[in-house]
């Protein structure tokens, strides 16, 4: 068990730099590349397809809430966190993360595993053809703020990721200001992943064949390793992100997503 380890700490130690590089360079959060590499990992480390895909959902939403605590501060900091956008979309979107985490839990392993990869594809054609925000004066709703920010909530916790693919363009359609969206975001996706977390924390304890090192379903050796790298590598990406473009950056990330969930689903 000793060389899988050491391998599966290499292996994250790399995966949690490129992560951190493309938080700096593109501002997102590192999900959609995280689950499938720490499925792929946790199998190796003896753990069943079932226990795996939820193991590796369960330990990328750890991350977000180190993740998107440390970015809500800085956006703090700089002044762009309004709490008024927070207290308005926060209710729905962790509803939704409560549902999502449920639903991972109870759901059957291959529709699960089917879901993560077909919503991967359409976050992968969104980031690179979609708009990344909307000029609109209308305001949100009761039932807008419900439904839409429950449905953010509930795939931020199926997929493992934060909220600020869905979140940002769902919050400026309803004339909130990008600047401040990203930010709400960035805190609304720490939020959400707690319960989210806690819930696959519940629904794995004490199960047999979990990888070494893990709390429920929450692998805590990866999740140490990979905050650790993504908080190193970050301004790396940050410094890259003046000198190449973010569209075509987006576009060739994009591509890698929509290949790797077709290979998810093919296999």
């Amino acid at each position: 068990m000793i060389p899988e380890l050491l391998m599966f700490c290499a292996l994250v130690l790399v995966t949690g730099a490129a992560v951190g590089v493309l938080g700096g360079l593109l501002g997102i959060g590192g999900g959609l590349v995280l689950v499938p590499v720490l499925f792929e990992l946790i199998q190796h480390l003896g753990a069943d397809e079932a226990t795996a895909v939820r193991s590796a959902i369960a330990t990328s939403l750890a991350t977000v809430v180190v993740t998107g605590t440390r970015s809500s501060l800085s956006h703090y900091r700089h002044g762009s966190l309004d709490l008024k956008h927070v207290l308005a979309w926060a209710p729905g979107i962790i509803c939704g993360a409560l549902l999502g985490a449920e639903l991972a839990n109870r759901i059957d392993t291959s529709i699960l595993i089917t879901a993560f990869a077909v919503l991967t594809v359409l976050l992968a054609a969104h980031m690179a053809f979609g708009r990344s925000e909307w000029e609109s004066t209308r305001s949100a709703g009761i039932a807008a703020r419900a439904l839409g920010g429950g449905s953010v909530g509930m795939v931020s916790a199926m997929l493992g990721v934060g909220v600020a693919g869905l979140g940002v363009p769902l919050m400026t359609l309803f004339s909130v200001p990008v600047r401040q969206a990203v930010a709400a975001a960035a805190l609304m996706g720490a939020m959400a992943a707690v319960p989210a977390a806690l819930r696959f924390v519940v629904g794995g304890w004490g199960l047999p064949d979990l990888a070494p090192w893990s709390v429920g379903y929450v692998n805590v050796l990866g999740f140490a390793l990979i905050v650790s790298m993504t908080m190193m590598t970050a301004p790396l990406g940050v410094a890259l992100a003046h000198r190449y473009s973010p569209v075509t950056v987006k576009r060739v990330f994009a591509t890698f997503l929509g290949v790797n969930a077709v290979r998810m689903l093919a296999f």
